[in-house]
């Protein structure tokens, strides 16, 4: 390997052309790495610089190409120098990264190529856990009434959605009676075009549709917009716990609950006094009485 120079003046087999210097990787758990790094070579010229994986370390210390996994365009300024920051994919943690530089004459005609940089290793951004948080609040629910959004207050905070991927295809959330199910409480919710749902007995998931990606914000909305109901003539009057969750692809945010309370309402006695006699005439006069119960 040839060392970099300070100003690229030195000549011989592809000029020598100056490498660019890499930072350390980061990968997000959408396998995306973010790189910056710096380059020195020919004062006001433009480079195409490509990224290379390589999945061991070369002897070397400066890695292979083994896989293309991006490029960008760069100009030097007046001193020679310039920066970049790229995204990268597919990137896996312990991959090597490597980059070269070629010099770009423009009108799709390339000139010298560096040799490959020195080798960096991609590691894991870290991630941060989300929460979520709703009001402490009960929510009264009479026998048959409408059906209501169970937490229109939720607030969901991911600052950085999947280590740094926001919107993401791995985001999920879950929404639970975890306490008191009724066999006819039901929970509600309306796909959306990224946001699908699936519901079995007393647990309903909310999932990233096939081939799309939602953000943190359309879970939140997506969580706030989760409906009750209950159509029986005589539900339980347990008090139902909700349970409420999301998971990042890397994390589970913390359990946040709601409470509903469930009233039974007495239903008024219905006579009909038109029905049919029980010797099987249609008319005449009947004579009942009724007794309701406690």
């Amino acid at each position: 390997m040839t060392a970099n120079d300070a100003d690229d003046s030195d000549t011989g087999s592809n000029s020598l052309q100056n490498y660019p210097e890499l930072g350390i990787p980061t990968v997000n758990g959408s396998n995306q790495a973010s790189i910056d790094g710096k380059f020195s070579s020919t004062p006001s010229t433009t480079f195409r610089l490509e990224f290379f994986t390589n999945l061991a370390a070369d002897g070397s210390g400066h890695g292979e190409g083994r896989l293309l996994v991006g490029s960008t365009s760069v100009t030097t300024d007046s001193s020679g120098g310039a920066s970049f920051s790229e995204t990268l994919f597919p990137v896996y943690v312990g991959d090597y990264i490597t980059v070269t530089a070629t010099v770009d004459l423009g009108g799709g005609k390339y000139g010298s190529t560096s040799e490959f940089s020195a080798q960096v290793a991609a590691v894991a951004v870290s991630n941060n856990i989300p929460e979520i948080k709703t009001s402490a609040a009960p929510i009264a629910y009479s026998e048959q009434a409408a059906s209501f959004a169970i937490s229109p207050e939720l607030i969901l905070a991911d600052s950085d959605g999947n280590a740094g991927a926001n919107p993401s295809p791995d985001f999920t959330a879950e929404v639970r009676i975890s306490d008191n199910f009724d066999g006819n409480d039901v929970l509600g919710f309306t796909d959306t075009t990224n946001i699908h749902h699936n519901l079995i007995g007393n647990t309903m998931s909310l999932y990233v549709a096939g081939g799309q990606t939602a953000t943190v914000a359309e879970f939140e909305a997506a969580l706030r917009s989760v409906t009750f109901y209950n159509g029986s003539d005589t539900p339980g009057t347990l008090d139902r716990t909700i349970s409420i969750s999301f998971y990042d692809g890397t994390d589970n945010s913390n359990t946040a609950t709601k409470t509903i309370t469930v009233t039974a309402v007495n239903d008024l006695p219905v006579f009909d006094l038109d029905a049919d006699d029980s010797s099987g005439g249609a008319t005449g006069n009947h004579i009942a009485s009724f007794t309701e119960g406690a």
